[in-house]
């Protein structure tokens, strides 16, 4: 069988820094807008958004109730599920002390909600704001990559998910579970 073609012709070229706009369908990426409140009680407002993955995009939020910004992460339709491997660790890893996930260079959401849509009902995580990009350049040209930064990001990377198999959860996807020492997320 052959796949659908596409209905438009994009005046922008295809690339890998944005999702693709195919998904943007039933069981796939749920439509979001800047300034939008992205939960039913109006308490998360998009502000920017941070990035995606073929399973979710994330987004900068202000918390109108903590003064904080926090990520959100919506998850696809297809994922939204009770039983999809995210959640199953996020009920898991809840009733760790924090601090002892934080000392394991572990950072969970402290939150999640559901949300309906045209294109299905939506698992959506809210975290800290973590950083940097490593694939962004930081004004004096140096970016992240200094040797004593790489060093630092592998040893918390290697201490997170050695606790995370200690706890009998295998990490397949994208690093985003730890958080640079010296900086202030709720700021």
């Amino acid at each position: 069988m052959q796949p659908p073609k596409r209905l438009y012709h994009s005046a922008v070229e295809d690339t890998d820094e944005v999702e693709d706009r195919e998904k943007y369908r039933p069981g796939g990426y749920h439509p979001i807008h800047f300034d939008d409140y992205i939960d039913p009680k109006k308490r998360f407002k998009v502000i920017h958004k941070l990035g995606w993955t073929l399973t979710a995009t994330q987004w900068l939020c202000h918390d109108r109730v903590s003064r904080y910004h926090r990520a959100v992460k919506v998850l696809t339709a297809d994922q939204s599920v009770e039983g999809c491997p995210e959640f199953q660790a996020f009920k898991l890893l809840r009733g760790i002390d924090r601090k002892e996930l934080e000392e394991n260079c572990i950072s969970i959401p402290h939150d999640y909600f559901w949300i309906d849509g045209p294109n299905g009902h939506h698992l959506c995580f809210v975290s800290d704001v973590l950083g940097p990009n490593l694939f962004m350049n930081t004004p004096d040209g140096q970016g992240v990559h200094t040797p004593e930064y790489l060093i630092n990001l592998n040893f918390q990377v290697s201490k997170g998910l050695q606790y995370l198999h200690g706890k009998g959860i295998c990490h397949g996807g994208e690093i985003q579970m730890f958080r640079h020492k010296d900086e202030d997320a709720d700021g």
